[in-house]
């Protein structure tokens, strides 16, 4: 697999290609930039790049494809795709992918996707999660770069309507030698209905990046206050009381459980009928199990940083370098928001990326604080 070779002394384990690896590195980082797939395939051509096949066979591995040819194999936008979308660089190892048809053909079919076997920490990662989860979403939408560059704008990829929820598109004029940027709804600007949500790009640089800072800067003093969260002597259960949200999903489950129980009842006395009763009852299971997976995701956050702390030393760096920016790059940009809306009046709203892990902290910070008022209310 490209980035990574058989361990010499264990052939059943990857090690990481130090070559191979630093490229798959640079793909990465240069997706999160803003480059297309067919951009960065280009670069690769650009720089002399081999590509998977032909770097393989350099390395003397015998390999045969389906068909002959003497022409050099490029880089292509499939292969770059190819590498952003593999889990195997995070450590990850994914398998049964696909199945036989049966014993007795060889023809194999693709398996859903929650039916593959994932384990982690298998091998040593090339690609931190963070990374390969903000390119996942940055494959989602189409990735254009500005005319003349060779990376896309700013905000591509992170900005939509607040109304229809489509991407603003980013309008450029140029009038006795001044020029001005602005984004427009492009729902509106194909004629479709809508409303154009137009702002500048210097207005939305200026009113992001100040919520971004306040956002890093709160970050920080929570994490600072949570720092001493393991001296104390409390247990799980206690925390989690002070967790609103998990309280509210414990009582919507309860309230879909009353409300299937009840459906007996209503059955019996005539007040539904039969079909009623089992569309109901479906409609309530359905509420219940997505309570529950709520509530299970919620409580795997809150234990995991009880129990392993707050954020690692890596992360912690990386938000101190962010506060100390003086404007807005698009690393910094991707790598702490996953969504900007803009509305109608010009109200923006910003989704930055762990926001459930920061709601948990606020919890933790809520436990502390009640603890302290305690230690004092005994003292005095």
């Amino acid at each position: 697999m490209y980035g990574y070779l058989k361990s010499p002394e264990d052939r059943n384990q990857l090690v990481p290609d130090r070559y191979a690896a630093g490229i798959v590195r640079n793909i990465f980082a240069w997706k999160i930039s803003g480059m297309s797939s067919q951009a960065i395939a280009q670069r690769l051509d650009g720089l002399g790049v081999l590509s998977p096949m032909e770097y393989k066979k350099s390395l003397g591995a015998h390999y045969s494809t389906g068909f002959q040819t003497k022409m050099t194999a490029k880089w292509s936008a499939v292969a770059v795709i190819r590498i952003l979308t593999n889990e195997v660089y995070t450590g990850m190892m994914v398998q049964g992918k696909s199945e036989k048809v049966n014993y007795k053909v060889k023809r194999a079919v693709a398996k859903p996707k929650e039916e593959w076997v994932r384990v982690e920490g298998t091998h040593e990662a090339i690609i931190s999660r963070e990374e390969f989860e903000i390119v996942q979403g940055l494959l989602k939408v189409d990735l254009r770069a500005n005319a003349g560059d060779g990376c896309a704008h700013l905000f591509a990829g992170v900005l939509y309507c607040g109304d229809c929820g489509e991407p603003l598109c980013r309008r450029v004029r140029r009038y006795k030698g001044v020029t001005k940027v602005s984004f427009i709804c492009s729902t509106r600007n194909q004629g479709r209905g809508c409303t154009r949500h137009s702002i500048s790009e210097e207005e939305l640089k200026t009113t992001v990046f100040s919520t971004l800072q306040t956002y890093l800067s709160l970050f920080l003093d929570v994490c600072s206050q949570l720092e001493n969260l393991q001296k104390l002597e409390v247990d799980f259960e206690e925390v989690a009381r002070f967790d609103k949200e998990m309280e509210r999903l414990h009582k919507e489950q309860d309230k879909y459980l009353g409300l299937r129980a009840g459906l007996h009842e209503d059955l019996k006395t005539g007040i539904i009928t039969e079909t009623d009763f089992k569309n109901f009852r479906a409609i309530y299971e359905e509420k219940y199990e997505a309570a529950k997976e709520a509530l299970h995701k919620q409580e795997e956050m809150l234990k995991q940083l009880f129990r392993n702390g707050v954020a690692s030393g890596a992360k912690l760096e990386r938000l101190k370098e962010a506060v100390k920016l003086t404007e807005l790059d698009r690393d910094t940009l991707v790598c702490f928001v996953s969504r900007i809306e803009v509305f109608e009046d010009r109200k923006i709203y910003v989704e930055f990326r762990g926001q459930l892990e920061f709601d948990k902290m606020l919890v933790l910070q809520d436990y502390i604080s009640s603890k302290r008022k305690d230690e004092e209310g005994v003292t005095a």
